[in-house]
């Protein structure tokens, strides 16, 4: 990651760091579920969240 070019010169707009994304991808990978599953079975389903959910971008 240190060796990707920035998205743009710092100061001239804001971006989201990637790092968001190499946690979602690390708990795909450690969990075996996709981003979605893993959030409906550890933190929505426990907490009676039952107008949540989360659409994943990758497809």
């Amino acid at each position: 990651m240190a060796k990707l070019p920035l998205h743009h010169e710092p100061g001239e707009r804001y971006a989201y760091a990637i790092g968001i994304d190499v946690l979602g991808y690390l708990i795909e990978i450690i969990s075996g579920l996709s981003l979605a599953d893993y959030f409906k079975n550890e933190i929505f389903n426990p907490l009676q969240m039952n107008d949540t959910f989360f659409l994943s971008s990758r497809r």
